[in-house]
């Protein structure tokens, strides 16, 4: 019985408000076609990738405006070069890698930094199909000039004959024609991304997106949603080879981005995603991930029976779910979702697959998907150190750090003290701080405090003038209210106390002494103040 591998795919709705594309580079090229690119009614295998490592991954579109919810996207740069806002007329890297014998021919010039992804698969029926954007940087300056940035879509096996490697056929090409989709065969003639003007000639402009100034994404161009399509044998292996590179020069970006779920043929499906991150991962205790099952027609109530797989307990890492569902009269389709639980268990990555039996072209197949469970540690904060200041001339910096957890983590102190590992504080009073770090899951954990004690060293005069004039009338004591309870004895130059308190108030005027130099013993209540002992002239007139 052959195996049929079902992806993931978002089962989010495009809508009006755009905000931003993503992308995620943490997936392996096995991952990536096995969980996001494949869809119905085809089995993979041998799945290999030739490029620099930045320059393949995973991408959210939901929030954007390229067209595609989601999938993989393929660049001759990296992957982060192709997030908007589009602020920038030529963004690009070169990674300094050797271009494609195939993509040489497709675009007529020598090409550079070749991704390419490649794999065998089997064909449960006997066409397959497959949904795709192309967007460059190289847009529009460079069309009709010496740089031609090209992609392929590479298939052999049999009943396939091409003029490619391995006697392939290329099947990206612009719709009702044979000719690959390139920057200089489809474009709207424009060359000046930034300063308007006429546009020349264009050519298959009906499927291009001029995205100059664009705030989703950074491609200055790219295509209308396009289908490659190849008539294959139901049950017979055939070979695909995506490839993209830079023609010309290895300066611009390019990319081409592949939607989720469309690399298969028709029938029955099972799809699976993670509301949280798009993909086919869910984080324990961070939203749900979601089974979903379409049929090919809504006539009548429609059961599908499927086995509960993967290395993943029901009950313990996850919800119990049933082993069948029923997608009701009148609905193409019915969703199962799955919570994972938090265990506070280190696992390595968990699997919960659902598989399907069914009948065919091909006769009898299995179709499953995969949704794996990644664990997370709990957050621990470890708070910095305490503070003694003296307000306003001194400031305290709180720092805490904190590890486990999902994702970012956001720091927030208490009082309105601001967010950040580390903030600045100058308090009016001993105040005590602590920290709430949560994770991009809703987790949080708390700080043990950090006090910052406000509290300046005492400052006593050497001099003063208790003449009546209501200026340094007192021996004045500096920052002595911090410290209550602080006692004092004053002596004159033959030893005799001439004054004595063991709550000293700032009071003493030396009413009753002779003007002169007096010595006094400071026992401030604060221990780490300790004694303090000097001399104090008083002047008079």
């Amino acid at each position: 019985m052959k195996k049929i591998l079902l992806s993931i795919a978002f089962l989010l709705s495009l809508n009006s408000g755009f905000a931003q594309l993503t992308v995620n580079g943490s997936l392996t090229p096995l991952q990536l076609v096995q969980s996001i690119l494949i869809g119905n009614g085809v089995s993979v295998s041998n799945v290999t990738y030739t490029g620099a490592p930045a320059a393949i991954g995973s991408f959210n579109g939901t929030a954007s405006n390229i067209g595609i919810a989601s999938g993989i996207l393929l660049t001759t740069g990296n992957l982060t070069n192709a997030v908007g806002p589009n602020n920038l007329g030529g963004q690009g890297i070169d990674n300094n890698r050797s271009g494609d014998a195939d993509l040489n021919i497709i675009s007529g010039v020598t090409t550079f930094d070749a991704s390419v992804l490649e794999f065998d698969f089997v064909p449960a029926s006997d066409t397959l199909r497959f949904n795709y954007v192309f967007a460059s940087e190289e847009y529009p300056e460079f069309v009709g000039g010496l740089v031609n940035d090209a992609f392929g879509f590479f298939i052999s096996g049999p009943g396939i004959s091409g003029p490619f490697s391995s006697n392939s056929q290329n099947v990206a090409i612009i719709p009702g024609t044979t000719t690959p989709v390139t920057i200089n065969d489809l474009n709207n003639g424009d060359n000046d991304c930034d300063l308007g003007g006429p546009n020349g000639p264009c050519s298959n402009c009906q499927y291009y997106v001029d995205n100059c100034n664009g705030s989703t994404v950074q491609y200055d161009g790219f295509t209308t949603p396009l289908t490659a399509m190849a008539v294959v044998a139901c049950g017979e292996t055939y070979h695909i080879k995506i490839a993209i590179a830079d023609g010309g020069d290895g300066v611009y970006d390019s990319g081409v981005f592949l939607e989720a779920g469309s690399f298969g043929t028709s029938g029955v499906q099972i799809t699976a995603t993670a509301s949280a991150s798009g993909d086919s991962t869910i984080v324990e205790g961070c939203g749900s991930a979601v089974f979903t099952f379409f049929r090919p027609d809504t006539s009548s109530a429609f059961t599908i029976n499927f086995n509960i797989q993967g290395t993943a307990i029901p009950g313990l890492d996850y919800n119990q779910i049933p082993d069948s569902i029923v997608i009701p009269q009148g609905q193409f389709s019915e969703q199962l979702f799955v919570d994972a639980f938090v265990d506070g268990i280190p696992d390595s990555i968990e699997t919960i697959t659902l598989t399907i039996d069914f009948i065919s072209g091909c006769g009898g197949d299995t179709l499953y998907a995969t949704i794996f469970i990644q664990s997370v540690d709990s957050i621990k904060v470890v708070k910095g150190e305490d503070y003694n200041i003296c307000t306003p001339d001194e400031t305290a910096t709180l720092k805490a750090t904190a590890t486990g957890g999902s994702g970012p983590l956001t720091f927030t102190w208490s009082n309105d003290a601001g967010v950040g590992d580390s903030v600045v504080v100058v308090p009016l009073e001993t105040t005590k701080y602590f920290v709430t770090v949560t994770d991009t899951c809703g987790n949080f954990a708390y700080s043990d405090s950090i006090e910052v004690v406000v509290q300046c060293d005492v400052i006593v005069p050497n001099i003063f003038t208790p003449n009546g004039d209501g200026f340094n009338d007192t021996f004045f004591v500096g920052n002595l209210d911090q410290y209550p309870g602080s006692g004092i004895k004053i002596y004159n130059r033959w030893g005799r106390k001439v004054h004595d308190t063991d709550d000293y108030k700032n009071d003493w005027d030396g009413e009753k002494v002779a003007e002169g130099t007096y010595f006094y013993v400071l026992s401030v209540s604060d221990p780490e103040q300790g004694e303090k002992k000097g001399h104090v002239t008083i002047l008079k007139n």
